[in-house]
């Protein structure tokens, strides 16, 4: 059918065309699949949804949200940074709402502006889609505009529990990363409040921390620890690798069904709450780092639930 058409013309220019990339997620994938005793049997199925993930050029205009760095491939052997601009998404909504309020009333101004008198909203939205559309249609390195940062393949390896061909596992990956896990790679403010790219979501996550636990939050500071800097692994890979791979699931199945990824600050602060008594213990940061090793026993449901309804 055409995702297996799809994928195998991917993988086909894994082979016709390499990238040194490629050496780059292969190790990623070896050393954080393949020696996880989850994820090791889908080594290979991780590994080739990674490589076609950098080839396909479908992605880039896709992103809810800008990566942190994105590279412009000047020639055959130069690559040069560009500033990533506004995803064409945003850019569709913000089109799409001035049209509706075009729609809903009050339409004499916007008939003026149609007309030449007064356009500067309108003329501006149009400009910046057609400035986004030209800068997505600039070649990148790689071909997706997207760099595999550290964590990639985890957020791929629960996926394969789902089905058998790794082709249907690409297709929601891809949908996955270009609608959630692109924000945990950006430090965008564009997107809503609702789903927050990565710095929102961790000022969410010592909201809620300073909401449920301040004595916690002070003592780990005391320690010269940011608390967000000990959840925000857990953050940028969904859990996977933390958690079971049930448990993994339940989660996104819960970002998927909020459309959003404020479950994963919440989740991260009721881990903390959790073990609250071992952390309060501790003296120093490696005594910390050791308290939190280890969740893999953690149900995240539960905690999630425990947090939100107390009592």
């Amino acid at each position: 059918d055409e995702e297996e058409a799809e994928f195998e013309e991917l993988c086909e220019q894994v082979a016709s065309s390499p990238l040194l990339l490629d050496v780059v997620v292969s190790e990623e994938v070896g050393r954080l699949a393949g020696d996880c005793q989850d994820f090791f049997l889908f080594e290979e199925s991780i590994r080739a949804m990674l490589l076609a993930l950098l080839r396909d050029t479908r992605v880039a205009s896709r992103l809810a949200a800008p990566p942190l760095t994105a590279l412009h491939a000047a020639s055959a052997v130069q690559a040069v940074p560009v500033p990533p601009p506004r995803p064409l998404g945003a850019c569709r909504t913000a089109t799409t709402t001035g049209a509706a309020g075009a729609d809903s009333g009050g339409g004499g101004g916007d008939v003026m502006a149609a007309n030449g008198g007064g356009g500067g909203s309108s003329s501006s939205t149009v400009r910046q889609t057609a400035a986004a559309t030209s800068h997505w249609s600039l070649s990148y390195y790689p071909p997706s505009g997207v760099l595999p940062y550290r964590g990639l393949s985890l957020l791929a390896a629960p996926l394969c529990y789902l089905y058998d061909n790794p082709a249907s596992s690409y297709r929601l990956f891809r949908a996955m990363y270009c609608r959630y896990w692109c924000k945990l790679h950006s430090l965008s403010t564009s997107p809503p409040p609702t789903c927050p790219a990565l710095p929102g979501l961790l000022r969410v996550f010592e909201e809620i921390m300073q909401a449920l636990d301040p004595l916690l939050l002070r003592h780990l500071q005391r320690l010269g620890l940011l608390p967000g800097a000990l959840v925000a692994p857990w953050m940028c890979s969904g859990f996977a690798g933390a958690l079971p791979v049930q448990e993994v699931l339940l989660l996104w199945d819960r970002i998927i069904g909020l459309d959003s990824l404020l479950p994963l600050p919440l989740l991260a602060a009721a881990v903390l709450c959790f073990r609250r008594p071992v952390l309060l213990s501790c003296g120093s940061p490696r005594e910390v780092m050791a308290a939190l090793g280890d969740i893999s026993q953690l149900g995240a449901v539960p905690l999630m639930q425990a947090v939100l309804f107390p009592g």
